[in-house]
Order: C-alpha cells, then sequence, then structure tokens
C-alpha cells in the first residue's frame, strides 16, 4: 500500500480504479521513454510510478538475460530515472506495465534491425575505427560500432624491432583505426564479453585484407631467435612471458643474470607488461612454450662454432667459455669441491683449485649453499654413461680473462724440475700422499720429501685440504706422473748424488752427517752433502750412547 498523496489522488472517487489507471496506461507507446519515480525497491525488481501519465505503475527487473554479466544497479526509494516503455498491458487484468531502464534497455534485443546489421557487418580483417575506454598492462580496451568491445593484445601494436613501452603513446578516450585480428574467447573477468582481437600494428593497418586474414600465429619460432616478449606473470624461480597472443615463454631465474647481486633480486626485477629481450634457448611445439636466456653479449650468433653448437644441445646451450649465474646446491666433504646449479634440471662441477684466485689455506670460507655466484665454464663433455660433464670456476681473475691470476699447471708438459708449485692434500697414506696443482693435475709426494725433519705420522701433520708449496724433481708426460718436494734444501735428489756419491766412500774414510733416527740397535745417519743415509750400531758408536 502507500499513502503518498499523489498516488492517493490518481485514483477517483467512484472508485472506478481500474478503469482510468488502465486509460493511462494505453497512452504509453512501445519503446517510449518517459521519465519515472522509485516506488519501492525489491531484491529483483523495483515498482516505478510514472507521474507523467497519472502516475501509472510500471515494473522493471533489476537484470535481464543480455545484462546479467553487467554490475547490477542500484536505486533508492524516490529516485528520478529515465525508463524505457517494453511492454504494454492487454486488457487483462493481471497484465502489468514493464519498464526497462535505459541503460539496460539498449543491450536488450528491442535493438532495430538496422543496428543487428550493423553488428553483422564486422569480420576478421575489417579496419574499424574505435576509441580507447581503458589500458591494463598486457592489454588495451576498446569500444566500437555498436556497443561492440575489443582488445588489443600488448605483441599487436608495435613492430619487433621497436624499442620503445608499446602503450606509451596511448591514452584512455583516444580514437586509433584498428583492424579486427580474431574472435577473442568471453571475458567472465571484466564482465564484458571481448567480441573481436585487434591489432593496430602499422604493417597489419596497410597490409590487403588476404594477407591479414592468412597471417594467423603458427610457431615459426626457432634456436637462438632474438625476440622480445612482455611479463605477465612472476614466480619464484621463473618469468612467464607473452610472445604473441597464442605463444608463451619462461625465463628460469638463473637464466636472467650473470650477476649474483640481481640474481637474489630475481622477483624485484620484473613487474607484469616489462618488456624482456633474450634468445631462444628452447622451443616446445607443443605447447606453444618458448624458453628465453635474457639477451647480453653472449648471445649473439658468431660466438658459437659448429663444434660448441653439437655438445650445447645436450647441456641445455652452455658452451665452453660462457659466462653464467649460478647457484651453490651442495658443499661436497673435504676437497671435493662444489655442485652448482646452472639451469632447472643442470648441474656443473667446481674442482677445489678452482674456488678462489689467490692460494689461500680456506677457499671454502664464506661458501654457502644457496648462494648465487658468477661462474665460468671451463669445458663441457658427455660423459660414458650418457650424462653431460660440466666443469666450472669461480675465480673471478679468470671471468675477467686476467693473466694475473694465480697459475694453475692444466697441463704436465708446462712443469719442468725445479719449477715452484703449490696445492692443496687430497689424499695421505704411510708412505707419502697426493696434492691438487690444478683440476687436471695432481703430484706425488715420497714420505722423504715431505720435510727436511723426520716424519713420524704423515696423516697427523698432513691432512687432507691443507695448502703446501714445494717444487717439481720430475714431471713425465708420457705416464702423467709428477713428483714433488717440499723440502727446502735447495738442488734436486739428483744433484745431490753428484756431490758425494757410494763410490766417493771408502772404509776408513771420516765424514759429517746429520742422525735420522734413533732405533734401540742403532742410528741411522744422512751423510752431509747426499742423500746416502748410514747405519752405525750401537756397538761401534758407543761414544753416543
Amino acid at each position: 500500500l502507500s499513502l503518498k498523496p499523489e498516488l492517493v489522488g490518481s485514483v477517483s472517487k467512484d472508485g472506478k480504479k481500474k478503469k482510468r489507471h488502465r486509460a493511462a496506461v494505453l497512452d504509453l507507446e512501445l519503446r517510449e521513454e518517459v521519465n519515472a519515480v522509485v516506488e519501492i525497491v525489491k531484491d529483483s525488481y523495483v515498482v516505478l510510478s510514472v507521474p507523467e501519465y497519472n502516475h501509472a505503475i510500471g515494473f522493471a527487473p533489476l537484470m535481464d538475460y543480455n545484462s546479467q554479466l553487467l554490475p547490477q544497479h542500484h536505486y533508492d526509494n524516490g529516485q528520478c530515472i529515465t525508463v524505457v516503455v517494453g511492454s504494454i498491458p492487454s486488457s487483462d487484468p493481471s497484465g502489468r506495465l514493464i519498464l526497462l531502464p535505459k541503460g539496460s534497455a539498449q543491450d536488450s534485443n528491442i535493438s532495430s534491425s538496422k543496428r543487428a546489421k550493423k553488428k553483422s557487418d564486422y569480420k576478421v580483417g575489417s579496419l574499424v575505427e574505435a576509441e580507447i575506454i581503458d589500458i591494463k598492462p598486457l592489454e588495451v580496451i576498446l569500444k566500437f560500432g555498436v556497443n561492440l568491445h575489443g582488445r588489443i593484445h600488448i605483441t599487436e601494436v608495435l613492430e619487433e624491432d621497436c624499442s620503445e613501452h608499446p602503450f606509451s603513446k596511448l591514452k584512455i578516450g583516444q580514437k586509433v583505426h584498428a583492424r579486427i585480428v580474431a574472435q577473442a574467447e568471453h571475458s567472465a573477468k571484466t564482465g564484458r564479453n571481448l567480441k573481436w582481437e585487434l591489432s593496430i600494428k602499422p604493417s597489419l593497418l596497410k597490409a590487403d585484407l588476404e594477407e591479414s586474414t592468412a597471417s594467423e600465429a603458427e610457431l615459426n619460432h626457432s634456436i637462438n631467435d632474438i625476440i622480445r616478449a612482455y611479463v605477465v606473470k612472476v614466480d619464484a624461480e621463473w618469468v612467464w612471458l607473452t610472445v604473441s597472443r597464442k605463444v608463451m615463454a619462461h625465463l628460469f631465474i638463473l637464466d636472467s643474470s650473470v650477476e649474483p647481486s640481481e640474481l637474489k633480486e630475481f622477483q624485484q626485477r620484473y613487474s607484469v607488461g616489462q618488456a624482456v629481450k633474450g634468445r631462444i634457448i628452447g622451443v616446445n611445439r607443443e605447447k606453444r612454450l618458448l624458453r628465453l636466456k635474457a639477451f647480453d653479449n653472449q648471445c649473439m650468433l658468431e660466438n658459437i662454432d659448429d663444434t660448441q653448437k653439437t655438445v650445447s644441445s645436450i647441456a641445455e646451450h652452455t658452451k665452453e667459455g660462457d659466462v653464467i649465474g649460478g647457484r651453490i646446491q651442495r658443499i661436497l666433504p673435504g676437497v671435493g669441491g662444489l655442485v652448482i646449479q646452472i639451469g632447472p634440471h643442470l648441474h656443473g662441477r667446481v674442482h677445489y683449485t678452482e674456488i678462489v684466485d689467490l692460494w689461500v689455506p680456506e677457499p671454502l670460507s664464506g661458501i654457502h649453499e644457496g648462494q648465487f655466484v658468477k661462474c665460468k665454464v671451463l669445458a663441457v663433455s658427455r660423459q660414458a654413461e650418457g650424462s653431460v660433464r660440466v666443469d666450472l670456476s669461480l675465480r673471478s681473475r679468470k671471468l675477467d680473462d686476467s693473466t694475473t691470476c694465480a697459475p694453475r699447471f692444466e697441463k704436465i708438459n708446462d712443469l719442468c724440475p725445479g719449477t715452484e708449485v703449490k696445492g692443496y692434500v687430497k689424499n695421505v697414506n704411510p708412505k707419502g700422499c697426493f696434492i691438487m696443482l690444478s683440476r687436471m693435475v695432481e703430484a706425488r709426494i715420497i714420505l722423504s720429501n715431505l720435510s727436511d725433519e723426520y716424519v713420524e705420522n704423515p696423516q697427523k701433520d698432513f691432512s687432507v685440504g691443507m695448502l703446501v708449496q714445494g717444487r717439481v724433481l720430475s714431471a713425465e708426460p708420457l705416464s702423467g706422473k709428477v713428483e714433488v718436494s717440499l723440502r727446502k734444501s735447495t738442488g734436486s735428489k739428483s744433484q745431490k748424488l753428484d756431490d758425494v756419491s757410494y763410490s766417493d766412500l771408502h772404509v776408513g774414510d771420516i765424514v759429517d752427517g746429520q742422525v735420522k733416527r734413533v732405533e734401540s740397535y742403532g742410528l741411522f745417519v744422512t751423510i752431509k752433502s747426499s742423500e746416502l743415509v748410514c747405519y752405525c750400531p750401537f756397538e761401534s758408536a758407543s761414544v753416543y750412547q
């Protein structure tokens, strides 16, 4: 019920409400626009009165089939709105006056046949004039024609060789000429039916109709192509990018840079819509997915020779001489070195002598698992079982190809008797030890050459990983054997034997010597200026007792 005077006064005093009300309603015309006042707001409809027609009562739905995905309008009691007459009641007493809000009426099927014809005139390849109504990070929303909407993908604005941001010169309200390139799928997120995919690429706007319609995306990308893509999403270890409307790409964290500081801030370096230039290192044609490596000077094709191409395809396009980013996955015990992750499923090894530039007692100091590092690929090879071995170096001077870094003898031919060398103890046994001069060369030190002094327990005095310095006694390239002495006395063993040899000694000679070892049964004495050791029983050396 209503007690509003204007509504009560619209009814005749003789009680002929139906007749008076029906006469006012019949004066309305179908699709006529009138002003109405909101009287009651219900869940799915509103009750309206039309002052111009004796406050005739009508009903307007809050939602219909054509506008169900649009934001629902909210009305208040007493609000004045413009409505369109949707249906006039017949003589049946149960008939009602149906009114449609003006915006909803434009979207409904009461459009004229002329309007429907305009909608059907557009097709793939047509040129349209559209107005920009929204700019998002990866697309521009436009309207054109009669209540038609479309979008321009971020890759459909500029040609591939342009460096500026595609949306930098676009603004809301701007009119543009675009070509329809495809029908878009319905977008439930925006609430609009984005019927058309548009493009404003200069090359497409100038192309003939047949050429533009025949250019539907084929995955024609190949390994080592340089492309530009735009960030869609960033997660912990991958950046997902769009290359075109139907082709995606992804960039692994370790392929994004070689600098540890940049790898540490991986997620902060990328934002949605950002342009990324990269080299294709993988193509999945079934999923229409590319894998990229961030573009740098190493991506130039002339830096990849035929020999390296074969091996790099095994090792995910990693080749000898590359400077790449890595992450320490494991620190091996003893002098095992490091295991470095350099790809989603690829790891390399860093030899114990390739961790730091200088010969230091603790090369693993400051190294921890999960740390990002900059490495240089020393070698890529296939193992007998089919796996790939990648040898890496973390030595910063080697990364810069510096000639001033501490030398590492990687060939036995580079060694000659008397050469001063340094190395780390690899293993120790009662007869001596082995040391690592580099990742390629190891040397043996026999017990008598471990020190000028007597060494009673080599395992105690020479621990694994200990840094030692000595000189080369012999190097045999054919057998691969290298002998080193840690004794500080000058000259090689052969030179000392030349001073006093066994043939120089005669019965009755008096010689000087140094006690080497004392046993319960006598002494062992090293004769001065020689490597000769003599035995003196206590019965003939009672003076020493």
